[in-house]
């Protein structure tokens, strides 16, 4: 199954492009999330969820700064509720697993995670300050606190 990237407003964005995408709307990479934190949803049962998992694995192990929240849709109520809760969020009817949310951006399907998580995540790490959105803002009005 070929993947897809939306944006929190529920638009697709073509993959290929996704770098002018960020460039022209920086709010993109920003989300509620700190920079570095991921949120992946997965089905124990799924094929294409097992190959994103090992990926995710892997790429962890070379980005130990990242912080991965993980829900198998397949462990019960809760983790399907909070993928629900990220659906309505990304204005979504519909979105499979594997998913990855990284700021304002969600990642669906394996390809679509190996291809552009970790430009995403470099947009990341060259626009936002360690402290987050909130820091980040601060720092836009001038205002300086420590986190």
């Amino acid at each position: 199954m070929a993947g897809t990237v939306y944006s929190i407003d529920g638009s697709e964005i073509e993959s290929g492009s996704l770098p002018e995408y960020i460039m022209s709307e920086p709010s993109l990479i920003m989300g509620d999330l700190k920079p570095g934190q991921i949120v992946f949803f997965s089905n124990s049962h799924c094929g294409a969820c097992h190959m994103a998992r090992d990926y995710l694995n892997s790429f962890s192990l070379e980005h130990p700064d990242l912080e991965l929240f993980r829900y198998d849709l397949a462990e019960g109520d809760t983790n399907r509720t909070t993928f629900e809760e990220y659906k309505r969020k990304f204005h979504l009817n519909h979105l499979s697993v594997p998913s990855v949310v990284v700021g304002n951006l969600t990642l669906e399907g394996a390809q679509d995670i190996r291809n552009n998580l970790e430009i995403i995540l470099n947009f990341q790490k060259k626009q936002l300050p360690h402290g987050g959105i909130i820091s980040y803002l601060l720092q836009l009005l001038n205002l300086k606190i420590s986190i």
